[in-house]
C-alpha cells in the first residue's frame, strides 16, 4: 500500500515539473521514487511491538485477559491493578 500511495504522489509531483518529454521523464522518476520511498515508510511502521498476554483472576473468580507491551516485573500470584478498559486496559503491580 505504501508503494502505491508513494507512486501516486510521485506521479503528481512529477507532473508539475517541466513540459513535453521532460515532464514525462519527471513523472516516471517521481512515480518510481515515490513508490520506493512509500514502501520504505510502510516497512518502518509495520515492525511488530513486543508484548505479552496477561491473565488476571479477579477476587470474584472472573478471568480477565489483557494484551500489552512487555510489563517487566510482574510475576505469577502477584496482586495487580487493571487500569483502564477495552484496548486501553493495562496491568500494573499493586
Amino acid at each position: 500500500m505504501g508503494a502505491v500511495v508513494g507512486g501516486l504522489v510521485g506521479l503528481g509531483v512529477g507532473s508539475l515539473v517541466g513540459g513535453g518529454s521532460g515532464r514525462d521523464v519527471a513523472q516516471v522518476l517521481g512515480t518510481v521514487g515515490g513508490a520506493v520511498a512509500g514502501n520504505a515508510v510502510q516497512k518502518k511502521h509495520d515492525q511488530p511491538i513486543p508484548g505479552q498476554q496477561i491473565v488476571v483472576r479477579l477476587s470474584n473468580g472472573v478471568l480477565v485477559s489483557v494484551t500489552q507491551a512487555s510489563a517487566g516485573g510482574l510475576r505469577v500470584g502477584q496482586k495487580v491493578y487493571i487500569q483502564g478498559s477495552g484496548e486501553n486496559a493495562r496491568v500494573t503491580a499493586q
